[in-house]
């Protein structure tokens, strides 16, 4: 269940300055400042409580499976389905926010995810049900993905104050992280008092009240003038030039050595690297004799090592002369030592430390990758 994959992005460090102080950016072109709008700080805690309830359950999601007596072979195969229907379902639900309302698809959304905590703990041994609540965490992902940000940017537009979006998109990815993190401790938390089960409760309550935040958020006016002026499309019209695009998109992309290359490295870290994090950690720590609560306090401190690491990616790839190739090279050599020591390791210290190291890794090539395909992409465009 790839959660992390499209949802984290760079780390920003944020103040608290920053989040009470007045907005950047200014009203109408005027050269006043102004303060901080109602719907940024309902995004700010939308962002804040969707990083607690990830941060709550991803410590021991696959702890909790295999308790219930699936296996990872199983567990693996539900993933592969939820993943697929992300995939079928990214243009239906890209329709739902553009046409019909951006804030009401991240409510929906929200309220879907929760649907498959709700699903995981009620239900033991139904596989049906159990592939149903996996589908219905990737159709909560994709009405979520996108919409969210897009609509603090209307508003903002709408508002005279889209000069300040990359700085209040900064701050709800801080807020993110930090959510996270402290989700983390609280799983241990959880877990200690309310079993394994315990946390799949906790964030199951968190995003169905999370839900309401995005529903107070009145969506800008010119969102209702475009689809009044705009042309009247149909699903068919809008599936149709989605499948063209995707159609151009691989076309061009095999043109490219360069964009080969990257999807290839991005494969092959990706799924290497932080996939085997995903899975696999959890029970291989358990293995050693780790309790689900210390897993949860090692999750913690993996959050804040991806988290620095993103922080300084471009620090660390310019004291390497800025060259991607020595960049990826440091990225590659830390994440394969780390996963030799990973598998090889004789005793559950030298688990962590491999963990540690394949988080840092992936801290590294998250913003290297973007800032990577953003320089081989640009030249063709």
């Amino acid at each position: 269940m790839l959660i992390l994959s499209d949802k984290l992005g760079s780390f920003y460090p944020v103040k608290e300055s920053d989040l009470l102080s007045d907005q950047t950016g200014y009203q109408n072109g005027q050269n006043t400042p102004t303060k901080l709008p109602d719907y940024v700080w309902k995004f700010y805690a939308y962002r804040g409580l969707t990083g607690l309830a990830y941060g709550i359950y991803l410590p021991i999601w696959i702890l909790l499976l295999l308790d219930r007596g699936l296996n990872m072979a199983t567990i693996g195969l539900f993933s592969a389905v939820m993943n697929f229907s992300m995939f079928a379902l990214e243009v239906p639900t890209g329709i739902v926010a553009d046409k019909i309302s951006r804030k009401w698809s991240v409510c929906l959304g929200l309220i879907f995810q929760g649907i498959f905590f709700l699903v995981i703990v009620t239900t033991t041994n139904n596989i049906l049900v159990l592939v149903g609540g996996f589908i219905s965490f990737g159709l909560g992902e994709t009405l979520r993905s996108g919409a969210d940000s897009a609509l603090l940017y209307d508003s903002m537009k709408s508002d005279g104050r889209e000069a300040a979006f990359h700085k209040t998109i900064g701050n709800s990815f801080s807020l993110l992280f930090l959510g996270m993190f402290s989700g983390n401790i609280f799983c241990g938390v959880i877990v200690r008092y309310a079993g394994l089960s315990g946390p799949y409760w906790a964030a199951l309550i968190i995003f169905f009240l999370t839900a309401t935040l995005p529903a107070m958020i009145k969506e800008p006016p010119l969102l209702e003038e475009a689809r009044i002026n705009e042309k009247a499309l149909t699903f068919k019209d809008q599936a149709s030039s989605y499948l063209a695009h995707l159609k151009t998109s691989f076309r061009f992309m095999g043109r490219s050595s360069q964009l080969i290359f990257l999807v290839f490295i991005n494969l092959v870290i990706v799924r290497m690297f932080i996939q085997l994090l995903f899975y696999f950690s959890q029970p291989y720590l358990k293995s050693f004799a780790y309790s689900a609560e210390q897993i949860s306090y090692f999750f913690a401190i993996f959050s804040v090592i991806t988290a620095l690491f993103a922080k300084f990616s471009a620090a660390i790839k310019k004291n390497l002369g800025g060259k991607e190739r020595r960049a990826l090279l440091l990225i590659i050599l830390i994440g394969a030592v780390s996963l030799f020591l990973f598998v090889n390791a004789p005793i559950g210290l030298i688990v962590v430390l491999a963990c540690i190291g394949l988080n840092l890794s992936q801290g590294l090539f998250l913003p290297f990758m973007q800032d990577m395909s953003r320089v081989t992409l640009i030249p063709h465009v």
